[in-house]
Parts: C-alpha cells; sequence; structure tokens
C-alpha cells in the first residue's frame, strides 16, 4: 500500500475538511519529499531521523514538526487499526517536541482605546474629505471587526464565515456555523448592546 493509497482510505473513513485532509498531505508530501519509501517501511528510527533533517537541516521550529507528526501518527493509527498495515507499533509515537509557549496575542485596555481613537480619527476624515482613502479604508468596516472582536471573543474563522442572515438583531445574536467553528458545534453569541448599529 502506498502513502496515497492509504490518505484516500483514511479520508473514505473519515469525513474530514477540505482544509483539514490538505494538511495531511501536506505531512505526507513533506515525509516522502525527504524518502520515498512505502508506510509499511517505515520504522520508528526513520522518523527520528526525518524529525532530525526537518529540526537541523530544514531548520523548522517544534511546533510544524508536531503538527506533521500529529497527522501521520494519526495516519498511522488508522491503519493499524483497520488491518491495512502489518506494524503493530506506531513509529510516530512518542516523538512529539515540546513546543515553547508564546503568550497570547491580546491587547491591552490602553491598546484597544488607541485602535479605537485612530480608527474613528480614519473614519471622520473619511466622512469629511471627499475621496480621501485612509490606509484602512473604509475605517468604518475595520472598527466593527475590532469591536466584534472584542465584545464576542469569537475566532477570526468564525468571523470571515459570518453570513447576514447569521446576525440577529431582534435577539442581539450571531450564529456561529459549525462549519466554520473550531470544534465544529455551533454556537449563539450575544451581541453587546455596544454592537448594535
Amino acid at each position: 500500500m502506498t502513502f496515497e493509497q492509504l490518505l484516500e482510505e483514511y479520508f473514505f473513513a473519515r469525513l474530514l475538511r477540505p482544509e483539514t485532509q490538505s494538511c495531511y498531505c501536506t505531512a505526507v508530501n513533506q515525509f516522502t519529499h525527504w524518502r520515498n519509501v512505502l508506510p509499511a517501511e517505515v520504522t520508528p528510527h526513520m522518523v527520528l531521523e526525518w524529525r532530525h533533517y526537518l529540526l537541523n537541516v530544514r531548520c523548522i521550529k517544534p511546533v510544524s514538526w508536531n503538527h506533521y507528526m500529529r497527522h501521520m501518527r494519526a495516519l498511522y493509527n488508522f491503519a493499524i487499526e483497520q488491518g491495512l498495515l502489518e506494524q503493530f507499533i506506531n513509529p510516530f509515537q512518542k516523538t512529539s517536541l515540546r513546543e515553547s509557549r508564546k503568550k497570547k496575542k491580546t491587547l491591552t485596555h490602553e491598546q484597544i482605546l488607541a485602535s479605537r481613537k485612530v480608527l474613528n480619527q480614519y473614519i471622520e476624515r473619511e466622512k469629511m474629505q471627499r475621496g480621501y482613502r485612509s490606509p484602512l479604508y473604509p475605517a468604518w468596516c475595520w472598527l466593527t471587526v475590532v469591536e466584534t472582536f472584542n465584545y464576542t471573543a469569537i475566532r477570526l474563522n468564525q468571523l470571515i464565515h459570518l453570513r447576514i442572515k447569521d446576525v440577529d438583531l431582534v435577539h442581539d445574536t450571531l450564529f456561529i456555523q459549525s462549519e466554520s467553528s473550531k470544534s465544529h458545534d455551533e454556537h449563539i453569541v450575544p451581541i453587546a448592546s455596544r454592537l448594535r448599529p
């Protein structure tokens, strides 16, 4: 069985989003580009060699390695469970690396106030000067984006996938679709009074 056939079996068995399938394909392509072998030929030592190559030659970060490793490990778990490979040990088991944790990307109260001030200045200038296009044109749109993040704590992907019909001004709620949610769950998020038009 080739990696391509293994991916086909995996995608057939699991209903994955196209973006998720792409992550699996990328991990497999990275591995097969490094060493063109069949899935059954991969050993734990070979996985460690690949990790060493990626970290020391390609200079990827541990977070990138862990991303590839998680997808490859899941693929091998599936193949072993389904009897598609004769191996009993997943060669990607226990190969994760400790990742340095970055500080969460949050704004201070002062930064939020400063961004509001700048955006409101752009909005006023766009209204007053005919033909003026601020660097964040239209500024009212970007102020709405900033305030939506501030008052709802939804994720970027959830905001991008909002549709007009997801905004309920009668009940002051936003409907978050399962397709845009990291957990694949639908959510109803209240609209704060400061977000109302």
